[in-house]
């Protein structure tokens, strides 16, 4: 299975099919692949402005799971964000391609709550982009499995991301 521990030093695309390609430059530290990183960075939002990222973060990128994370550094007020997604495709090296399905799993820092997010949005495109029955049940699964994980401090939830963020902060 190849995973990619990745930091903001990347160019990131996504187009009107809510698809979403990264590129990176990699290298592979004890089996994971990462990015060497910056700690500014821009990350895209469809047809949305950038949001613009100011603390030191990395992203995990497990293949074949259905989720993503972004681990954030002080002083963000999101500490873990998981973004709900097909499983990563790599057509290239350093190139991941995913299709985002809106629903996110996030611990903020202050309160250590974790919360899901955006369920409006993964209902309502559930009908406007017609998700197969199985995307939506392995979605509804990830996301459960992501609440349940995040909440237990579960690796790699609990601290190994902070080695990767030590690395670029």
């Amino acid at each position: 299975m190849r995973s990619a521990w990745c930091t903001p030093n990347s160019t990131a695309a996504c187009t009107g099919t809510r698809s979403c390609t990264i590129s990176a430059r990699t290298s592979t530290a004890s089996g994971w692949a990462r990015r060497p990183g910056r700690r500014r960075a821009a990350a895209p939002r469809g047809s949305e402005p950038p949001i613009v990222l100011e603390q030191p973060f990395v992203e995990l990128i497990p293949d074949g799971q259905w989720w993503t994370a972004t681990f954030n550094g002080a002083p963000a007020r999101t500490e873990i964000y998981c973004d709900i997604g097909s499983p990563p495709q790599w057509p290239h090296p350093g190139e991941v391609t995913m299709v985002d399905l809106d629903l996110d799993v996030l611990r903020r820092r202050e309160d250590q709550q974790v919360l899901v997010v955006d369920e409006d949005e993964f209902a309502e495109h559930q009908v406007r982009y017609q998700y197969p029955a199985e995307v939506i049940a392995a979605a509804e699964r990830a996301t459960a499995w992501l609440a349940g994980a995040i909440g237990a401090r579960a690796e790699p939830f609990g601290a190994v991301y902070l080695d990767w963020l030590a690395m670029v902060g």
